[in-house]
């Protein structure tokens, strides 16, 4: 695992390594500073668990690893290119970009009533129709009376959101004949179309330049699990 930062990348180390660099930079500044104990000889620790100098380097190692994994993953979470996908939708939330929605697929049918008297067309109706080898359902979104002996156009509507390719009379029929229906006819579908993809999401975000750089730090971190509350202060002693 690394940080990359300012084009650099940065290892996150175990906390064994890190207890093993600390020590060694500790031994480094004894030797360079000429540390000697009482005998007279350069003071070095060595790698003993009865070590108390070792021992604290355990402790200090480990709690360096657990801060570069916060880091990483802070880090993470305001790169759109590299940050989850829930993290994608906080970000779009903070730069008020809208994930698209997709769309229903819309068939346009022209419904004939017999001679004999009025054909009520209900919401409750379903008409079918194939595409790529699955079976679609299409529904009125309102109730509709035709008087006898007449012809009205109206719309079914699918009920999955996405683009649904119905050719001209593909939809001729419902699963129930509604009383005194006498025929139908269909135009081409209009097809829907799919819930934006995370994916291109991601991408407007990329090419968005609304975000403001301390409320989406702000935000980003109070978005991740485990924070409850998040602000951001500057020092005016530096």
């Amino acid at each position: 695992m690394a940080i990359n930062f300012d084009g650099k990348s940065y290892i996150v180390e175990t906390p064994l390594d890190n207890a093993y660099n600390m020590l060694n930079a500790i031994n480094e500044s004894l030797a360079a500073k000429e540390v000697k104990n009482a005998k007279g000889n350069l003071i070095q620790f060595q790698i003993n668990l009865t070590s108390p100098m070792w021992l604290l380097c355990l402790g200090v190692g480990y709690i360096a690893t657990v801060i570069q994994k916060i880091m990483f993953a802070v880090g993470s979470s305001f790169s759109v290119a590299e940050c989850s996908e829930q993290q994608v939708l906080n970000l779009a939330q903070i730069a008020r970009i809208r994930r698209k929605q997709g769309a229903f697929s819309v068939v346009n049918v022209v419904i004939t009533a017999a001679e004999t008297g009025e054909c009520t067309i209900t919401t409750a109706l379903e008409a079918k129709a194939t595409y790529n080898k699955r079976e679609y359902t299409f529904k009125p979104p309102y109730n509709t009376i035709i008087p006898a002996g007449q012809s009205e156009k109206i719309s079914l509507v699918c009920t999955e959101i996405g683009p649904v390719y119905i050719g001209v009379n593909g939809i001729t029929e419902f699963t129930t004949e509604p009383l005194n229906f006498a025929g139908m006819t269909s135009e081409a579908s209009q097809p829907g179309t799919n819930v934006e993809s995370i994916a291109s999401l991601r991408s407007r975000l990329q090419s968005n330049t609304s975000l403001i750089p301390f409320e989406a730090a702000i935000a980003s971190i109070s978005a991740l699990t485990g924070v409850i509350k998040c602000n951001i202060y500057f020092n005016s002693s530096y």
